[in-house]
């Protein structure tokens, strides 16, 4: 499927500093948002595994933990992904609770 939907243009894969990443088309994104709107059980189980993928990446930190400001950069890749979470966590809370972020 990554394969079709790559020579479509629709997702690119990269290696970028040994990693693997995936980048989805704006127009891919809004298909999946609106097909998960008309399913609100499908899109909270989607987002519960987005943020665990999430979160494998970065495990809760120790309270002990030091800050390291310089790996901020290695982390830029995941902003857009981040801020579409948001937008369906912020969904998800708002049809469950009425409640806006």
């Amino acid at each position: 499927m990554t394969s079709e939907l790559a020579r479509r243009r629709l997702i690119a894969i990269k290696a970028e500093d040994g990693q693997d990443t995936l980048s989805i088309h704006r127009a891919l994104q809004l298909k999946i948002l609106k097909d998960l709107d008309k399913d609100p059980q499908n899109r909270e189980k989607v987002f519960r595994q987005a943020y665990m993928l999430v979160r494998k990446k970065f495990p809760e930190p120790s309270p002990i933990q030091v800050p390291e400001p310089h790996k901020v950069g290695q982390y830029h890749f995941l902003g857009p992904s981040l801020l579409l979470d948001q937008k369906i966590a912020c969904d998800c809370l708002y049809s469950h609770f009425k409640l806006c972020c």
